[in-house]
């Protein structure tokens, strides 16, 4: 109640459920998504928490949309004390057959777009001062690999990386 919740991939299934749900419990709720159309119609179906929904397009792999979008949501809601990264991408390839750019389009969205999100919502929720909560949304595939995602087993991994050294590097937060 009464927190602000950025929700990245909010236009997707598992971040749609997690927008809603956040609203429900009171929060008011940035859906972000590369689809701004979709994102808009996730947060127009959003239960009202006193707070109306915003609905921000981004591309979570440019470090410039990224800070764009945290700098609107602040402007609007005056802080951020909830990052749940959802952002996803399911490219289907085998490592032998894998290309560069599908390995780093996997590993942009999921791991680099978890970094930069988590760095500008974590500054801005260390200079509020009241801590926050971030949530990186990891798959069983980061332990048990699923054939012919050769980049989303590293790239889920990484996330469950990435959680346990910000638990340990903003725990004084």
């Amino acid at each position: 109640k009464d927190k602000v919740a950025v929700v990245t991939g909010g236009a997707g299934g598992i971040g749609s459920v997690v927008c809603s749900t956040l609203a429900q419990k009171g929060a008011a709720v940035a859906v972000v998504d590369l689809d701004k159309d979709s994102a808009l119609r996730v947060a127009n179906r959003l239960p009202s928490s006193g707070k109306s929904a915003l609905a921000l397009g981004v591309d979570v792999t440019s470090q410039k949309s990224v800070k764009n979008t945290v700098d609107t949501i602040v402007d609007k809601y005056g802080q951020i004390d909830i990052l749940v990264h959802c952002a996803g991408n399911n490219v289907k390839a085998a490592i032998l057959e894998m290309s560069l750019q599908q390995w780093q389009s996997s590993l942009d969205t999921h791991l680099t777009g978890a970094f930069l999100f988590c760095q500008a919502a974590g500054k801005q929720m260390v200079q509020q001062g009241n801590g926050g909560a971030v949530v990186l949304m990891s798959s069983v595939a980061a332990m048990a690999p699923v054939p012919e995602r050769g980049a989303y087993t590293p790239a889920k991994a990484g996330l469950i990386g990435l959680a346990k050294l910000l638990s340990i590097e903003w725990a004084q937060y």
